[in-house]
Order: C-alpha cells, then structure tokens, then sequence
C-alpha cells in the first residue's frame, strides 16, 4: 500500500450521502468535494503520528492532492489540511 511521506495523510474521500435520515432525496453540486474521509495510512512526521487507519477526518476542500491507486481514489492531505478528527479507529 502507499505510505504518504512526512506530515501526510492518505484518506479515502467519504461520498457524500444521496438521501437524508428521512428519505429526502439531496441534490449534488458538481463543485461539491467531500471534506472528511477515513485515514488509510499516515506517514513517518511526528506530526501525524497521533493519526491512524480507519479514523475519520474532516480536512480543507482545496488543497489536497488527489492520487488514484489501483484504480481507487484517495487524496493525500498534509497536517496543516487537516482540520480535526470525527471519530477514532475502534470507537464506534
């Protein structure tokens, strides 16, 4: 698997979701970009390290550099991108 350099994060996007809790059905804009999606694997920075696979983040829109491997895409995101944690690996 790929191992994001420094204070990197690869995460696999959330999709954002098609109805809501009530059966709405939500309409997509084409510019929208999720902003929040679960941790694959985090580099060697000290900065990260507190990151693990499968937490949930919430990073910046505009910034991260998007990569796709094997067919998958992810966005790899570096620290200062990353703007908390939703949930910990195992808490759910």
């Amino acid at each position: 698997m790929f191992e994001p350099n420094g204070d990197r994060v690869l995460i696999k996007p959330r999709k954002p979701a098609d109805k809501s809790s009530r059966g709405l059905i939500l309409a997509k804009l084409e510019d929208d970009k999720q902003d929040q999606g679960e941790v694959i694997s985090v580099g060697e920075g000290d900065g990260v390290k507190w990151y693990e696979p499968g937490d949930m983040l919430v990073y910046e829109k505009y910034g991260p550099a998007p990569v796709t491997i094997d067919k998958v895409e992810y966005v790899i995101v570096h620290l200062d991108q990353i703007l908390g944690r939703l949930e910990r690996h195992g808490s759910r």
